[in-house]
Formats: structure tokens, sequence, C-alpha cells
């Protein structure tokens, strides 16, 4: 049910995103990692990332990927400058709170907004949107970095087919 119900809650920056706008997932190791990486790539192009990365990695991540979100943790707004990625390219954050109660690894999420001032994004935001139709066997669902022989990193796009 919860992945049927899956909707990223917009700040305002972009419409409902839908399938094939790439999401970024940086979140540690988790159920909670889990769960998003399944209902991202249902709806939309899910590109996970270590979250260990610096701010510079995921920024030319972001931008490479030309990725419209990223979903993350709130505790990552200052080591990752999300405020900057934000405006700089014009990027949805989007903040998972884990929940106390229910099976592991639900969450509910925040977005990042335009107040500068606003650090309380712990308040859960209730999408009023319907989710994007889930993917078809013709939309990229997921996009990994790999490394060859040259170190430098390369997109890998994959539907589930």
């Amino acid at each position: 049910r919860f992945v049927s119900n899956f909707v990223l809650p917009p700040s305002g920056l972009h419409e409902l995103l839908g399938p094939n706008d790439r999401v970024m997932v940086v979140l540690p190791t988790s159920p909670e990692n889990a769960v998003a990486l399944l209902a991202v790539s249902t709806y939309h192009t899910c590109a996970p990332v270590n979250s260990g990365c610096t701010a510079g990695e995921l920024k030319e991540d972001a931008s490479r990927l030309r990725a419209k979100a990223i979903l993350t943790t709130v505790d990552a707004i200052e080591r990752l400058e999300l405020r900057r990625l934000r405006e700089e390219l014009h990027c949805e954050v989007i903040f998972i709170i884990p929940r106390s109660d229910g099976p592991a690894g639900l969450f509910d999420m925040s977005a990042m907004n335009n107040e500068v001032d606003d650090d309380d994004w712990a308040n859960v935001q209730k999408p009023t949107q319907l989710s994007s139709r889930p993917h078809g066997l013709n939309d990229q669902s997921l996009v990994l970095h790999t490394s060859g022989t040259s170190a430098k990193k390369k997109v890998g796009p994959f539907s589930f087919w």
C-alpha cells in the first residue's frame, strides 16, 4: 500500500514529478533506503548515490544526471550544501522522516521550500496530488553509476523488463 500511494511532495520548483524524471536517492543503508529505492523506481528514474559523498560529488552527479529531485535526510543539509544545490540546479530536495511505528522502512516526507530560515522540515507534508502512473516496460526505472578502466563515473540506465 505504501508504494502504491507513493507521491514525492513538491515544493513549487516543479509540477508533480512523473515517469522518467530522475530522482537521486542519497540515504544511508537502512530499511527506509530499501523502501525508497523500490518506491522511487516504481514511478520515477531512481538514481541511488553513496550517502557518504561530498557536496561537490553530489552537485556534479546531480548536474550530469539532470536530476529533478534529491531524496535524503535533514541531517545532510549543511554537509551536502543542499540549499545551494536546490537553488543552482533548480532541483527539489525532499527529506524522509522515518515512522516511529508500523512496519520497518516506512517513512513520511517533507520538501525543502524557499524559506531560507525554515529549518523545521520535520513537519510531514501530505501530498494532495495522486501519484504518477507506474512505470511500464519502456520507462527507465534505475540509473546506476559505474566506473570502468578510467575510474570516471559513467551512467548506466536500466528498465525493468
